[in-house]
């Protein structure tokens, strides 16, 4: 531990002030530096910090990469919770079963799994001091996803029994043909273990009596609903026709897409100068540093949401017109 010896005197006093003058000097200057080198890192998109579950630093080239061991495991996870179908504890209870477990080999702490629920890092932004930055690593799930997660966390806070869909094919399809009611479904299963699903009028009204009574076989609906789709499919002899006709609505709607992404791109640069306002009006004292966080965050926010549209509709494009032929 060093030692410094002074004298009670004036002359040694003032030694002693500059021997503490020096120490906070290099405690500030090494502070400084290592701030400017986390800038730095943060404007290369690296996050200078542990690296979060599913994802690990790498010591080698001091990233965040990827961790094949649970990186797929946590976005499956991810995944499940967007559709709603769990709670807060039932996901805890999910990542349990899929591996994800704490330190201590029990369930990650409910605190732990919120925080992952809510953590941008997993679409590729991350937050250091309450700011949101773009970030270089690879995103485990896309920012709609993410927007999902968070609608479901709001949604299933509760738990709450959910039926399960019984999956009947023409339900909403037809109606009965007497008074026009709605059609019901039931599967029924014989002693044999054959399972038949069956179709009938669901008598709702109280007022008017609907006489059909019979039930009918989702196999001889089926095939009544066959032959009407053939009454209306379009002959052989019109192909080439549709066609033509198809290459025109081709064409036009290409031009269309392109102005669409074109939107999409300039709405995108408008963010991006919006941002470098922003930055400017807190820089030069405009804004305090509450309202400019928020602000960014909602800008960064916006940005990767049309970002990922432009992807999406870039990757699509007009399927949907390859799909007629």
């Amino acid at each position: 531990f060093p030692t410094f010896w002074f004298e009670p005197t004036p002359q040694g006093k003032f030694m002693l002030s500059v021997a503490f003058g020096q120490a906070k000097y290099y405690t500030d200057n090494l502070r400084e530096n290592i701030l400017r080198g986390i800038r730095q890192k943060i404007r290369r998109g690296e996050l200078s910090a542990k690296a979060p579950l599913g994802y690990f630093n790498e010591p080698r080239l001091r990233t965040i990469e990827p961790d094949r061991k649970t990186f797929g495991k946590v976005k499956e996870c991810l995944g499940a919770f967007a559709t709603g179908q769990f709670t807060l504890t039932g996901i805890q209870r999910k990542m349990f079963s899929v591996g994800l477990v704490g330190k201590t080999g029990k369930h990650l702490a409910l605190a732990s799994v919120e925080h992952i629920l809510t953590n941008p890092f997993y679409y590729g932004h991350f937050q250091y001091r309450g700011k949101v930055h773009a970030g270089s690593h690879k995103p485990m799930i896309s920012k709609k996803l993410f927007d999902q997660i968070q609608e479901a966390r709001i949604t299933n806070g509760k738990p709450r029994k959910k039926r399960e869909p019984k999956n009947f094919q023409f339900l909403g399809f037809a109606t009965c043909g007497v008074y026009g009611y709605a059609i019901t479904a039931e599967r029924h299963i014989k002693k044999s273990g054959l399972k038949f699903i069956y179709y009938r009028c669901t008598h709702k009204s109280k007022t008017i009596v609907c006489t059909e009574n019979r039930f009918l076989r989702e196999e001889v609906l089926t095939e009544q609903v066959k032959n009407l789709c053939q009454k209306v499919s379009l002959p052989d002899e019109w192909r080439e026709k549709y066609l033509a006709r198809l290459e025109s609505e081709q064409s036009e709607s290409r031009h269309s897409s392109d102005l669409f992404a074109q939107n999409l791109r300039d709405n995108i640069s408008a963010i991006k100068i919006r941002l470098e306002r922003l930055t400017d009006a807190y820089l030069s004292e405009a804004l305090e540093l509450t309202e400019y966080q928020e602000k960014k965050n909602i800008l960064m926010s916006e940005k990767k949401t049309l970002e990922e549209k432009l992807s999406d509709f870039e990757r699509k494009g007009n399927h949907w017109l390859e799909l007629m032929r």
